[in-house]
């Protein structure tokens, strides 16, 4: 190993860990609170429904699966825990789409809408686009191993 390479990794290394660990805590944190200083009233004008289900059951529903998906891993069913963590990563990834949707069209309607509630859609841009790239950086080396 040469100087050059030893500098870049000790300078990426710490930038690689802030930018995968604090990132989201930081944008979670904003988020949270940006959430928080919404009144329901406003939200309500504004609600996040797919396919007229409210977005959290889709959250709740990835959780069920992914369980499943562990109990039949350590059943000895490979096939089935294979397919239940596919369902599951399916629907994260369907919620975080509609995530970013919700949350462009919040950006960029031309109607009045409450600065709390389009400060609260830039972090729910911001983050969604985050967890976005990671599930897909995630599938791809999840398929690329294979």
């Amino acid at each position: 190993m040469n100087v050059v390479y030893v500098t870049l990794i000790a300078i990426a290394a710490p930038v690689a860990i802030i930018a995968i660990f604090g990132l989201p805590s930081l944008l979670y944190t904003k988020g949270r609170d940006a959430w928080r200083n919404i009144p329901r009233e406003i939200y309500a004008a504004h609600p996040q429904r797919l396919l007229g289900l409210k977005i959290s059951r889709f959250w709740y529903a990835s959780v069920v699966f992914s369980t499943a998906g562990e109990i039949f891993g350590w059943s000895g069913w490979k096939n089935s825990e294979r397919i239940a963590s596919n369902v599951s990563l399916t629907l994260i990834v369907c919620a975080l789409v509609y995530h970013l949707f919700w949350a462009l069209r919040i950006l960029l309607s031309r109607v009045n809408i409450d600065a709390r509630l389009v400060r609260f859609a830039r972090y729910a841009l911001l983050g969604s686009g985050t967890l976005l790239l990671m599930a897909t950086a995630g599938l791809v080396a999840d398929l690329t191993s294979k």
